[in-house]
């Protein structure tokens, strides 16, 4: 009796918090697509094809994700599948992609995935991008060397603060330890919803949008953000960044004799908007219950 009194206490508490302006709760879109499926060796420049079968993407919040919101850009695979677990301090998401039996894909491919969250209070929305792998990976280059898995470099992890219009991106896989190296990394905004397909290398120049500005290159090693101030955009905008991540692959450069450089073209949506406040207490009601399950969305 007397933990369930302090336990309403506590809720009735975060609920008050979450309702004042100051800790004002949003829901955010987010939109990714991004490509995968091939290496360059450095000192030839020449561009190989891996062969791959599957894709898999771990994603990280402090916030909540939101059920049944996740959708997905597929482009050869034959299936894909996510689940998302609500829990303390974070929230999971975890997306595989995979082709259909018997089956194998060759060079660039892109994947993407659509899903919102909630801040719960923060003033801003991260992500964490845990790992991004292919899965039963061959080299036709050297005749069939294999790994089971290869790491990624792509998407980034980002923390997205709209009232100053910041974006910051992270190396949060700890598999790439660096240094990742982010090319052609270019901010738009449009007051128009894209549809996630609008996120690639054909669709996406001809889309309607406002340029806002480039970011000069750089580097991130493990663990490590660049803060990018993006002025010119408003929260009700739909925020779009493109950028190219690489960095040189260890089990790569070994097979091939020489740096093997992997990069991901990566294209990102993004919209914040406040939420009623009864929705906040509603979720703050949720967690502070105890509530963890996983939900599998094929």
């Amino acid at each position: 009796m007397y933990r369930r009194f302090i336990g309403s206490l506590v809720v009735a508490g975060l609920s008050l918090l979450l309702w004042s302006p100051a800790a004002e709760a949003k829901i955010v879109t987010v939109k990714m697509n991004w490509d995968v499926g091939t290496y360059t060796m450095s000192n030839s420049g020449t561009t190989q094809s891996l062969a791959y079968k599957d894709a898999h993407i771990e994603l990280a919040t402090t916030g909540w994700f939101e059920d049944g919101t996740v959708s997905t850009a597929n482009n050869g695979f034959g299936s894909a599948s996510s689940s998302i677990t609500h829990g303390h301090p974070d929230d999971t998401m975890t997306i595989d992609w995979a082709v259909n039996p018997g089956a194998q894909l060759n060079g660039r491919h892109h994947i993407g995935a659509e899903f919102k969250m909630d801040t719960l209070g923060f003033t801003d929305a991260a992500v964490r991008v845990k790992n991004s792998t292919l899965t039963d990976v061959v080299l036709p280059s050297t005749g069939g060397t294999s790994t089971p898995e290869l790491s990624v470099p792509g998407p980034a992890g980002f923390k997205y603060k709209p009232g100053s219009v910041n974006w910051e991106f992270r190396a949060d896989d700890v598999f790439i330890t660096g240094p990742i190296t982010f090319t052609n990394v270019a901010f738009y905004k449009t007051n128009t919803e894209p549809a996630l397909s609008d996120l690639d290398a054909v669709n996406f120049p001809p889309l309607p949008k406002a340029f806002l500005q480039l970011e000069p290159d750089f580097l991130l090693n493990a663990g490590q953000t660049h803060l990018v101030s993006v002025p010119g955009a408003i929260p009700a905008d739909w925020l779009l960044i493109t950028y190219t991540s690489s960095w040189v692959d260890p089990w790569l450069s070994q097979q091939v004799g020489e740096p093997a450089v992997v990069d991901v073209n990566t294209w990102v949506a993004a919209q914040m908007i406040p939420i009623p406040s009864a929705g906040v207490a509603g979720i703050a009601l949720c967690v502070f219950a105890g509530l963890s399950r996983r939900r599998i969305v094929a």
